[in-house]
């Protein structure tokens, strides 16, 4: 879709005539600040999970480097003003990291320079997409002098729009990839949208007051889940960030399966044994068919499955497990056991009914 509309904006601006461009202005301000939650672990920003949610974005927040035949090339490609280093040093496999700036990007390859792709998270995402849009339209005759992205402050721009372009997805198709496929970046993206929207910015501290409006007003006061981002990945020691109860998760699921949007937010969480993170579990034959429609969790630390269990009298069970443990103090605890006693008790429950 992004090469779509490189395509579709390049040839109405050959429509009108228009060869060049002197300077190219993108408007990112739709959300605001910062792009990666302050409570994601540092540690692990690169990794694709924990990739910057910007309202100007390309494949997931990543980028690809892709080695063949010992040449190397970018997706998206952003040769028009990404820095591309290669160390010194070859490593076993290829790989890659951050340069000093967020437009500079380290590689090395690897030792006999095999055919291999790796992708990462980005550091910021605006400066590579700057460099995708100037690089695509380039490639397609349109001739970009400067690139800048607009300031908070600016004023708003007038005139015409050139191109309308539709959104491929609604956003029944944006929650099912989120949840069949625990896709954290699109996440951010709902959450911040909802800040937007119906909160008090596109930031995460909009989305979280936008989740707590709609929950006091259908949950009314006490509840004690906080929501900070839309992926769960944010905690701090010293507030309560991303907490809740298994008794309020299932209050919430009973509330989604009585609101009308209810089956398209069921059709949404993947079905045990068939898709999804929850595919290879769940596949003994108590389970049939398809009774397990469910969300999981995890971060170090916690583990958690909640979701909607189908009894064979035909009535429908809410369950929510949510686990907190120390892999530290002891090794044995690790969220296979926990995968385990979901089954095991979720089984038990099964069969008890019947």
């Amino acid at each position: 879709h992004a090469a779509l509309f490189l395509d579709a904006l390049a040839q109405r601006l050959a429509d009108e005539g228009i060869q060049a461009v002197a300077r190219l202005e993108l408007d990112a301000r739709y959300f605001e600040g910062p792009e990666r939650h302050p409570g994601w672990p540092s540690n692990q920003w690169q990794n694709v999970y924990c990739a910057p949610a910007s309202a100007l974005m390309l494949e997931g927040g990543c980028l690809e480097i892709t080695s063949e035949s010992g040449s190397v090339r970018t997706f998206p490609e952003v040769t028009q003003g990404v820095d591309l280093r290669f160390a010194k040093k070859e490593g076993k496999s290829l790989s890659a990291w951050w340069g000093r700036t967020p437009s500079e990007i380290t590689v090395a390859r690897s030792q006999g320079r095999r055919d291999e792709t790796v992708r990462f998270a980005v550091q910021e995402q605006l400066p590579i997409f700057s460099a995708w849009a100037h690089t695509g339209l380039e490639r397609r005759g349109i001739q970009v002098g400067e690139v800048v992205v607009v300031e908070p402050d600016a004023p708003e721009s007038s005139g015409e729009p050139l191109l309308a372009w539709p959104s491929f997805w609604t956003l029944a198709d944006v929650l099912v990839v989120v949840n069949k496929q625990s896709d954290n970046t699109l996440a951010e993206m709902v959450f911040k949208t909802l800040g937007r929207e119906f909160g008090t910015g596109g930031s995460f501290q909009g989305g979280a007051d936008a989740v707590a409006r709609i929950l006091d007003e259908n949950q009314g006061e006490g509840r004690v889940l906080f929501q900070g981002d839309g992926s769960g990945m944010a905690r701090d020691a010293q507030t309560p960030l991303n907490v809740s109860t298994p008794q309020e998760v299932c209050a919430l699921l009973r509330w989604m399966a009585e609101h009308p949007t209810g089956p398209l937010y069921f059709d949404t969480l993947p079905i045990a044994g068939v898709e999804g993170r929850l595919g290879q579990r769940f596949r003994d034959p108590v389970f049939a068919p398809q009774r397990i429609h469910a969300k999981t969790g995890f971060i170090r630390g916690a583990s958690s499955l909640s979701g909607y269990l189908l009894l064979p009298d035909q009535r429908i069970a809410v369950f929510s497990f949510v686990v907190n443990f120390d892999p530290s103090k002891n090794r044995n605890t690790n969220n296979r056991r926990f995968k385990e006693l979901q089954e095991e008790f979720l089984g038990a429950l099964i069969r008890e009914e019947s």
